[in-house]
């Protein structure tokens, strides 16, 4: 029997944002960091993130730089 290294699971994470009203509110949350990500004590792999965004979403900076918390090993999907 061979038993290598264990790994943290590996998820994905749907978005639904329709609007900028609600921006303040995700930057401001505490729980706003979703790339640190742990359930049970057992920290999650983050490898796809899925953005169904709404009008001007994307195009605001704020959204933009809340999406670099994600990281460069996450991959990213946007739905309009």
């Amino acid at each position: 029997m061979c038993i290598g290294p264990s790994t943290p699971p590996a998820a994905f994470l749907l978005i639904d944002f329709p609007d900028t009203i609600y921006l303040d509110y995700l930057i401001n949350s505490k729980d706003s960091d979703l790339s640190k990500y742990e359930e049970g004590g057992q920290s999650i792999n983050l490898r796809l993130v899925i953005h169904r965004l709404g009008n001007g979403v994307l195009e605001d900076p704020r959204y933009r730089e809340w999406m670099r918390l994600f990281g460069t090993e996450t991959q990213v999907s946007i739905l309009k």
